[in-house]
């Protein structure tokens, strides 16, 4: 049993039928049904420009924390990856257009893990990507790629109807939807009709749609948003995150569309990762 098994077993939310160690050696082929469990390591802060991947951004604190930035760690890189071809075969298998990622609580690292899949399945995959900023009480999304926030979605949830205005392309094969000015009780535009036209809209012109959307204890309607959607990964923030909240998490959403758990933030040279079950 790996490091990380151990750490998530402790957090009463792993299970043999469910979640699979894919950082184990040995272990072989995994059946397609069975989605990975992800370990990503804390990034080392990098000096320098970011590497040429095509991104029209300017480098900066947030932007050194993509896996595009020169300095990253490569072992964090293949983690990613990871993830990505798991998803990439989901796709060829069944279809797959549309992930969302998500945590329990805020904080936990969602929106920079969305960006970074994002950038992933466009860069290393080629494939044509939207990544949707739907996390409208705290967008952020836009300062990591160095973007305005302007207009955004909360503006398309206003909208009549039609093709999506607020797109910004980020790199040839990325594009961002921001989140907009940020909204205090957005739960029922996110859960609304129009929020299906806009997803529906997306998975037709993009290969891949990935929502940075609210931390499933902080949305009361979690459980429907996550049914406009393909899969879900959800973050387990290493060290930190309360077990009771993640079981309460996963009692909210279809665990049956859990596509990975990523364990984030895990520093490099730990010997265990302990949860914090203080609440």
């Amino acid at each position: 049993m790996s490091r990380v098994e151990q750490a998530l077993r402790r957090a009463n939310v792993t299970s043999a039928d469910t979640y699979v160690i894919v950082e184990d050696e040995g272990a072989g082929p995994l059946p397609v049904t069975h989605p990975p469990l992800v370990e990503v390591r804390e990034p080392a802060r990098v000096d320098g420009d970011p590497a040429d991947a095509g991104l029209a951004m300017r480098a900066g604190d947030a932007f050194e924390k993509l896996v595009v930035a020169r300095g990253f760690d490569p072992l964090a890189v293949e983690q990613y990856r990871k993830l990505a071809a798991a998803l990439h075969q989901m796709q060829l298998d069944h279809g797959t257009r549309s992930v969302m990622v998500t945590s329990a609580l805020p904080g936990e690292g969602k929106t920079l893990t969305a960006a970074n899949l994002a950038v992933t399945l466009s860069e290393s995959f080629q494939r044509r990507v939207l990544l949707i900023d739907a996390d409208l009480r705290r967008p952020s999304a836009h300062d990591i790629f160095r973007v305005s926030n302007e207009s955004g979605l909360d503006d398309e949830l206003d909208a009549d109807g039609g093709t999506l205005q607020s797109l910004i392309d980020v790199s040839p094969r990325l594009t961002l939807l921001p989140g907009g000015s940020p909204n205090a009780d957005p739960m029922s535009r996110l859960t609304s009709p129009r929020m299906q036209h806009v997803l529906d809209d997306a998975v037709t012109r993009f290969d891949w749609v990935v929502l940075d959307t609210p931390p499933v204890l902080s949305m009361p309607d979690a459980s429907l948003l996550a049914r406009m959607l393909d899969v879900i990964v959800f973050l387990v923030r290493a060290g930190k995150t309360p077990s009771r909240s993640i079981q309460r998490a996963m009692g909210v959403i279809d665990r049956t569309k859990i596509a990975g758990v990523v364990l984030n933030r895990v520093v490099e040279g730990t010997a265990t990762y302990g949860y914090d079950t203080s609440r």
